[in-house]
């Protein structure tokens, strides 16, 4: 492939991937999830006051994954995690999909 072809071939894939992106096609891999969340601690049952969160997701999800789907996935309504003797219990409400990093 002479030089004047391979240039003519970089130009039109950049173009391609501009006209793609300013359409839509992919708005990047950058996004956050935002959320409100109440949990118990180790030493009381009774839950916290609700807290806004954001959670900044800078990698590519799996085939198949929606942006939307990974949050839902990752703040379901209820949750608990358990380490040593300790078990923390997390309620989670308002979760919603964002462009870029958290603010």
């Amino acid at each position: 492939m002479s030089t004047r072809q391979n240039l003519l071939l970089r130009f039109c894939l950049s173009l391609t991937a501009f006209v793609y992106t300013a359409c839509g096609g992919d708005d990047g891999i950058i996004f956050h999830c935002s959320y409100e969340e109440s949990k118990t601690s180790c030493s009381s049952s009774t839950y916290s006051d609700w807290a806004e969160d954001c959670l900044t997701v800078d990698f590519e999800l799996k085939e198949g994954l929606s942006k939307e789907q990974y949050c839902s996935d990752t703040f379901p309504p209820t949750d608990t995690e358990c380490g040593g003797n300790c078990c923390i219990s997390y309620k989670f409400r308002n979760v919603s999909v964002g462009s870029g990093p958290c603010d």
